[in-house]
């Protein structure tokens, strides 16, 4: 105001236990990064405050936008791993993300390991899957490193991933919302849900049989 004070017009709550990190505005949109509660999206025309699909994970930092593009710095907690993904602000949906190398998550669920030996039975191969409520961590045993975990943007329904075994060549991974099946030939993610015979979307153990 001219006076030099401030005139406070109208405030937007977000749910309990999360603070706001950073803000962004495009055109009339401005977007917040949260805490532990994902990315939200403020009309300043209508005053609408809605959440956006959840992405890698929800523990978010800072904010930058390139062209139409926002590019969003991810925390590193006790349940989740620092990394960064993008969110394209035409389409609302996030485009690309990566976690840093290591355990998404301390939260572990289950592990898969898989070797390949050669004709004398020695060992050439060995990746050792870790999964846990923010996806798969994969630890090459053979080159002694983390390689990059898989999450929702790799193709998983969600991050949360609670069993994960090997049948038929295939690796299976049982989550809140469906099965997920990685082809190492195709290099492809396929997910099952309801659709496809499955009773209900929540699965939590696997177990092949032949």
């Amino acid at each position: 105001l001219s006076n030099g004070s401030v005139q406070w017009e109208k405030g937007w709550t977000i749910p309990a236990n999360a603070a706001v990190t950073d803000i962004e505005i495009v055109g009339t949109d401005l977007y917040l990064a949260s805490n532990n509660r994902g990315l939200r999206l403020l009309d300043t025309l209508t005053g609408t405050l809605q959440p956006l699909p959840t992405g890698i994970h929800n523990f978010q930092d800072g904010l930058k936008l390139v062209g139409d593009d926002l590019y969003i710095g991810l925390q590193g907690s006790g349940t989740t791993s620092a990394g960064i993904q993008v969110f394209n602000t035409t389409t609302n949906n996030y485009t690309a993300g990566r976690l840093l190398a290591g355990l998404p998550s301390n939260n572990i669920n289950s592990f898969l390991t898989q070797t390949e030996t050669d004709n004398q039975g020695n060992i050439v191969s060995e990746m050792i899957y870790v999964a846990t409520n923010n996806g798969v961590a994969r630890w090459n045993a053979t080159g002694n490193n983390w390689e990059t975990a898989w999450t929702a943007l790799d193709g998983l329904p969600i991050s949360f991933v609670q069993d994960i075994i090997e049948f038929d060549g295939k690796i299976w991974m049982a989550t809140p919302n469906g099965i997920s099946q990685f082809d190492p030939v195709a290099m492809s993610v396929t997910n099952y849900g309801k659709t496809n015979g499955l009773m209900g979307t929540s699965t939590w153990g696997l177990f092949g049989a032949t």
